[in-house]
Order: C-alpha cells, then sequence, then structure tokens
C-alpha cells in the first residue's frame, strides 16, 4: 500500500519531536518530584511515540481493526 507524504510532513514530526525532546530535557532542570517528573517524561514520550507510530509507520492510514488491535495490546502492556 502506498501513500503519498508531501516531503514536508516527515520534517515537520522531526521538529515536533526535536521541540518534544527539548521540553523534556527542559523538565529535568525544573525541579520537580520524582513522581511529577516521571509523569511528565511519560506524557510527553507517549506524544513522540504515537507521532512516530501515526507518521512513520503509516499507522494513520490503516483501518480501525488494527487500531483495535494496537489499543487492545497497549492496555495489556499497561496492565502488565
Amino acid at each position: 500500500m502506498t501513500h503519498a507524504t508531501p516531503a514536508v510532513k516527515p520534517f515537520a514530526i522531526f521538529l515536533w519531536l526535536t521541540a518534544i525532546t527539548v521540553v523534556e530535557l527542559g523538565f529535568t532542570g525544573l525541579g520537580l518530584s520524582k513522581p511529577m517528573l516521571a509523569s511528565a517524561l511519560i506524557g510527553s514520550s507517549l506524544v513522540k511515540a504515537t507521532l512516530v507510530a501515526m507518521y512513520f509507520m503509516h499507522l494513520k492510514f490503516e483501518k480501525k481493526l488494527i487500531w483495535g488491535i494496537l489499543i487492545f495490546f497497549m492496555a495489556v502492556g499497561a496492565i502488565f
């Protein structure tokens, strides 16, 4: 399955990933408590993982069945 992706989109995603990484580095210098820091870093990592999955793994173009399978296994992984 081929999807036309303009060259600007991957570069824009790269810039978003870089910006989120810089924000994550900034979190470490704020002096947050360990639980707050962990929550902030995990949350931003989930955003980055979603961007990578959606655009670089082309999940944005997949059918709902694939999304259902992905969400199911993510939920199972979160439980264990």
